[in-house]
């Protein structure tokens, strides 16, 4: 005799008893199976409390009872890890003055280039301090006290870059801030505070504008 048991909680009608909550099957080879529950709605006259029932049927529908769903042990899905094509397309558009102010500031090395180089950290600033407001939804959404203060710590960096340091100190800074927060996002992908699919997109977002920051600064390096 071939005994299998599966463990799971679903709800089955009783005729007797009423309504049963599954917790496990002993499959048989024979086509029945005994189920042991909870009574948790019993009929006027019967107690509640666990007991075992045998309920005539077919292996496969035992099964079918039984069986936790699919997707409680299927991998995550495609939606997932699979970056939305809004935000891939934002992202892809964001970089366009980054890699655009970068070019001017490269083509014009020897000049000053002083309206380039205060565009590219304001707009350093604006994107640093609005990628650090994403952890403030996500504090919101799942209750995460400590992504408040992740959230506003961008923006301060950012504030402080532009306000008080000239256009390559004020790049720098903005460099290692968003070098700072990518790690930090990716901490919250793998502590699951984030879907899969930001740290992707952060990750090569991220590194094309630190190459458009560096190349900026080393082009003008003296």
């Amino acid at each position: 005799m071939i005994v299998m048991t599966v463990m799971t909680t679903i709800a089955a009608a009783d005729p007797i008893i009423g309504t049963m909550t599954l917790e496990g099957a002993e499959i048989h080879s024979a086509p029945f199976a005994v189920v042991q529950g909870i009574y948790p709605d019993p009929k006027p006259g019967l107690r509640r409390g666990r007991g075992r029932r045998t309920f005539r049927c077919s292996t496969t529908e035992a099964v079918r009872m039984t069986t936790p769903p699919a997707s409680a042990a299927a991998p995550a899905p495609a939606s997932a890890t699979a970056i939305p094509r809004m935000a891939l397309a934002l992202g892809i558009a964001g970089l366009i003055p980054f890699v655009g102010l970068a070019g001017i500031i490269v083509m014009n090395a020897h000049l000053a280039a002083t309206d380039a180089w205060r565009a590219l950290t304001l707009y350093g600033a604006v994107i640093l301090s609005f990628m650090g407001g994403v952890h403030w939804g996500l504090a919101m959404t799942r209750g995460l006290s400590s992504g408040y203060v992740a959230s506003i710590v961008p923006a301060l960096v950012a504030w402080f870059s532009v306000a008080f340091l000239p256009p390559r100190p004020s790049a720098t800074v903005l460099a290692l801030g968003f070098a700072m927060l990518l790690l930090y996002d990716l901490g919250a992908v793998r502590r699951g505070e984030a879907p899969a699919w930001y740290a992707t997109l952060r990750r090569w977002l991220t590194g094309i504008v630190l190459a458009a920051l560096a190349t900026a600064l080393f082009a003008t390096w003296r």
